[in-house]
């Protein structure tokens, strides 16, 4: 005599495997950002906030801070790999793709306005032009992550543009200080966030 199926379990075991494979799914095409990314982005900006305003340095604040992007933007991406590699997942390298492809447009527009701005003697205006842009970049690239971690991506970016925003009305002397904001306390407080709650 054959034992009956209890239509509870079987409910209860087709919920759980359709999970499952949601979740694979969504991780499956989703780019993993450690907190330690946001930990080591902020840091950096921290410490470029506080050579900057060192006396000898004030004046050539805005190429500490040249100096200091590549090295973040590099610090991140080699822990973002890191973390890819060390939880055992495969390489993801259309989802890899597509965050490249978000991010890259704005950063590039950076870039250029970057030089455009130091030759056109508007210099002024480079601290919140990079803030605005950056912001953009995230917020490009915030679909690309997790469902729950691209809520908080993007509303990081958010804040950056909305900070960029407010810093084009502050004096020049103020931007340092909004950058280091920004760059140093938003990724600190961001990868904290993350890192307790992923």
């Amino acid at each position: 005599m054959k034992r009956a199926i209890s239509p509870v379990a079987m409910d209860a075991h087709v919920l759980s495997t359709l999970k499952f494979i949601r979740k694979s799914i969504e991780t499956s095409g989703a780019i993993p950002i450690p907190g330690t990314a946001g930990f080591a982005i902020g840091t950096i900006g921290l410490v470029a906030c506080a050579v900057a305003s060192l006396p000898m340095l004030r004046t050539h604040w805005q190429l500490v801070w040249l100096i200091a992007a590549p090295i973040a933007l590099l610090a991140g991406a080699l822990l973002m790999v890191r973390n890819t590699f060390s939880s055992g997942q495969l390489p993801r390298v259309a989802a890899a793709r597509k965050f490249l492809l978000a991010l890259s447009p704005a950063l590039f527009a950076g870039t250029v306005l970057t030089f455009v701005l130091k030759q056109s003697g508007a210099a002024v205006l480079l601290a919140p032009t990079w803030l605005l842009l950056y912001g953009c970049a995230v917020v490009s690239c915030s679909p690309v992550t997790s469902a729950v971690l691209g809520t908080r991506v993007a509303a990081m970016g958010a804040l950056f543009m909305l900070l960029g925003a407010i810093t084009y009305a502050l004096p020049i002397e103020l931007h340092n200080l909004t950058l280091g904001f920004a760059f140093g306390g938003l990724h600190f407080t961001f990868g904290l966030l993350i890192r307790l709650f992923q």
